[in-house]
């Protein structure tokens, strides 16, 4: 490309974000992770234009200071101190906050290595796994409270993969997971301790129905929930009945204890 047609292409494109500028809406267009969306829903998909983000310059009306990079979902934004500050950006942060809330959303799927893959293919932008990692550690996770009593909740546990250093293999390791019933959801990772302490923080009905699978490390963890209170304690049904052939005799009998069993709260 000639100077010259670099010139030109710059004159172009400032043009068509002064355009696209005065078409969009104002609401959120001073997030720089939504300098990808607004454009979008005012241009025409079949015009030819191709899809760009609004300037940084045009959104905060200023360029001052010294600019530093920032990656965002539309690419990497040279972002002036000024600038920064009209975003409302961290001075170390070097991640627009919808392009981080992006990563944070990945990083709550899969793991650190494959979210880094699915958001260079969904975004075009490299991020390392590593920085993925320091990214959740340093997040400031704030505890959810529940504005009303809470009536009912469930535990439940699973196991994650843990992969060791190259050629040692992997292992498997427990965690535990409880719910609160319509109100919030958390889980612990080898830390039963801190599970308990967080459903009785909580505030609790006086009666506390708990549901729960035959396990017995289920159990002895519902079984310190509302010290204070009294708890219903439920056994879930469906892995009841899938235990059931463990009882034995004729498919006939065991079909009357599976009936039986079935009591439906009134």
């Amino acid at each position: 490309m000639t100077a010259e047609e670099q010139a030109r292409l710059q004159a172009y494109t400032a043009e068509i974000a002064k355009i696209l500028y005065r078409n969009t809406p104002p609401l959120g267009i001073r997030e720089p992770g939504n300098h990808r969306r607004a454009p979008e829903k005012t241009m025409d998909r079949d015009s030819g234009i191709p899809s760009c983000f609004f300037f940084i310059k045009e959104t905060t009306g200023t360029d001052k200071g010294r600019p530093r990079t920032v990656k965002s979902c539309v690419g990497e934004l040279k972002i002036t101190e000024k600038q920064a500050e009209q975003l409302n950006l961290k001075k170390s942060t070097r991640l627009a906050p919808v392009f981080q809330k992006c990563c944070l959303r990945q990083v709550a799927l899969l793991s650190y290595s494959k979210a880094s893959k699915e958001i260079e293919v969904h975004t075009g932008i490299k991020i390392g796994h590593t920085n993925l990692h320091r990214l959740v550690e340093n997040q400031e996770w704030v505890e959810p409270v529940p504005s009303a009593p809470v009536k009912e909740t469930s535990v439940d546990g699973g196991k994650l993969r843990i992969r060791g250093p190259k050629g040692k293999g992997s292992h498997w390791l427990d965690y535990k997971a409880v719910s609160l019933h319509d109100s919030f959801y958390a889980a612990y990772f080898i830390e039963n301790e801190m599970l308990i302490d967080y459903v009785n923080r909580q505030p609790l009905n006086s009666l506390l129905t708990c549901l729960g699978d035959g396990q017995d490390g289920i159990w002895n963890i519902i079984g310190r929930f509302n010290p204070d209170g009294n708890r219903r304690e439920i056994l879930y049904w469906y892995h009841l009945v899938e235990n059931l052939h463990q009882v034995g005799g004729s498919n006939k009998r065991l079909y009357r204890a599976k009936k039986l069993l079935w009591r439906p709260c009134r």
